[in-house]
């Protein structure tokens, strides 16, 4: 039972330390490699929708 209980140990020490390694990958801005996005940058103009095309009622009175 001691056997057990030490290669817990072990192994609660050991992720232990690659959290500790992931802590320190992590640090940094949380941006880091995203480009940041462009500042005061005109909104894209509305395009009108086209004027809707109204069929010919084929059976209008002449």
């Amino acid at each position: 039972m001691n056997e057990l209980r030490q290669m817990m140990l072990a192994q609660q020490q050991e992720i232990g330390g690659l959290r500790a390694q992931l802590a320190q990958q992590n640090q940094g801005p949380p941006d880091a490699g995203i480009p940041p996005a462009p500042v005061n940058q005109p909104a894209a103009p509305e395009i009108p929708d086209a004027d809707p095309v109204i069929p010919e009622n084929p059976i209008a009175p002449e």
